[in-house]
């Protein structure tokens, strides 16, 4: 578990860490907030369930709920603004450079050494 880096308030995802945003006795359900910017195709699948994908414009507002994770890719990152919301906490995440493309797991996974839960922001190439 050296890998991992706390940030409180803002999770920023690092290449080939995890940012733990979350952290608990037992998974939570979830909630993502996603803000566009500006003009994005932008896809996720909920809980490994149903995959949606459209194009997004400015001022537009997603919220999609998940228990154990959800997948989200965009076609421009820096034009998404997401808050993750869970535990009666908020957490802006800060998703990417302009221009990007980016694809990030947010889920849930257990800590084997404490036995206790923590949901993590994932860079998946």
């Amino acid at each position: 578990a050296a890998d991992v880096t706390v940030a409180p308030a803002t999770g920023s995802a690092v290449p080939g860490k995890q940012t733990v945003l979350f952290e608990g006795g037992s998974a939570y359900p979830v909630t993502m907030n996603a803000t566009f910017r500006g003009y994005c195709l932008f896809r996720f699948e909920s809980d490994r369930t149903n995959r949606e994908e459209r194009y997004y414009q400015k001022s537009e507002l997603l919220t999609v709920q998940a228990n154990n994770g959800i997948r989200i890719w965009a076609s421009n990152g820096n034009s998404v603004k997401i808050q993750m919301i869970a535990g009666g906490k908020t957490v802006d995440l800060e998703v990417s450079r302009p221009g990007e493309v980016l694809v990030r797991d947010l889920k849930w996974i257990k800590d084997e050494a404490t036995g206790r839960y923590k949901f993590v922001v994932l860079d998946i190439d």
